[in-house]
């Protein structure tokens, strides 16, 4: 393997052979329909033929069994018919808008820096964009160390217990929010003059930036562990990533992720906070790793669940009592014995008077 991995200045790269796996989807495509059109045909071809060999008495039966027979088995069953009608009657209840639920798996966001998510499946997301730094002028091997740099993070990425998808989309340039530090500086300008045509110049820019594009490398980390160490965890493949051919990171915010899903899903209109509370409710419904603990209507609160920590108590409580209760059965037991030591002391003594 070590003489697959490309040295700086190959022109070439060994590629090992790989199995793919082919993965069978299951949708509604031309082909689909054309083989559903042919076995129909030839379902009542094989009808006529039945029908016409047939004895007289079966054959009322023919066009019922194989032709409606043949018609419904490619209608349900190859054709699938009545999945592509819930998910119409699903469009027509939501005004011909997808539902969040098929794009958005995330319950809980932090409100505090670095943002992790809480996905229904208890993994852990951290958002990462990375903004991609000027490549005229680099040296000829600049590229050859961008993605040795990225093939180091993934190596330590994997070895720390974290996985990723890598998103490449394009934004405006607009969003980049190192214009508001040069707002912000523009405050302790005292020469009126000057600041009130850098505020000028600096709106032309910004306006400008919001007519054009760049490209963003985002990537979603995926973590499995405790939240508490997640973000110990990622530093180091943060850092690694900041060898390669960026200028720096940025942790995207709940307001940024819902920028991204809109970017990506060609949304007109996306609310973080409702797609939010959609997963989550609909993961409370299915009983699904999240636990309704107490609710709350017209300020009368109703304990549903224990917590952990309820539920720990309880347990040590329990064992407490456990050991107190074994104690005092082996004091007794030991109170008894030895109170039948001493009966039998004096029956002892007495057969020894006699």
């Amino acid at each position: 393997m070590q003489d697959l991995v490309p040295e700086r200045g190959d022109s070439t790269v060994a590629i090992p052979m790989t199995f793919d796996l082919k993965v069978k989807r299951d949708n509604l495509s031309l082909i689909k329909i054309v083989l559903g059109f042919l076995i129909t045909v030839v379902g009542f071809i094989i009808m006529i033929v039945l029908f016409i060999v047939a004895d007289e008495k079966y054959k009322p039966q023919i066009p019922l069994i194989v032709g409606f027979g043949t018609f419904y088995f490619v209608r349900i069953f190859f054709l699938k018919e009545w999945f592509y009608k819930k998910k119409q009657k699903e469009l027509i209840e939501n005004n011909y808008t997808f539902n969040t639920r098929s794009f958005w798996g995330i319950y809980s966001i932090n409100e505090y820096y670095p943002f992790i998510c809480k996905r229904i499946d208890n993994t852990l997301i951290i958002f990462v964009a990375f903004d991609k730094d000027v490549i005229i002028g680099r040296d000829s091997t600049a590229d050859y160390d961008h993605f040795q740099a990225i093939a180091n993070a993934y190596s330590i990425m994997v070895s720390k217990g974290i996985s990723c998808i890598h998103i490449d989309y394009a934004d405006t340039v607009g969003k980049d929010d190192r214009m508001d530090t040069l707002f912000e500086n523009l405050v302790e300008t005292e020469n009126k003059d000057v600041k009130n045509e850098t505020i000028r110049l600096y709106d032309y820019v910004q306006s400008y930036m919001y007519r054009s594009y760049a490209d963003y490398d985002v990537y979603a980390f995926y973590y499995g562990g405790r939240e508490e160490a997640f973000w110990d965890d990622l530093q180091p493949v943060l850092d690694a990533f900041g060898e390669a051919n960026y200028v720096r990171n940025r942790i995207l915010s709940r307001e940024e992720i819902g920028d991204l899903c809109i970017s990506l899903m060609n949304l007109n209109d996306f609310s973080t906070a409702r797609a939010t509370e959609s997963a989550f409710l609909t993961n409370v419904r299915g009983g699904n790793n999240i636990k309704v603990i107490w609710t709350e209507k017209d300020g009368v609160r109703t304990d549903v669940n224990r917590t952990r920590e309820v539920i720990e108590a309880e347990r040590r409580v329990k064992a407490a009592e456990n050991v107190m209760q074994e104690n005092k059965r082996r004091r007794k037991k030991k109170k008894k014995s030895k109170k039948d030591d001493i009966n039998m002391e004096v029956n002892l003594n007495i057969f020894d008077d006699e």
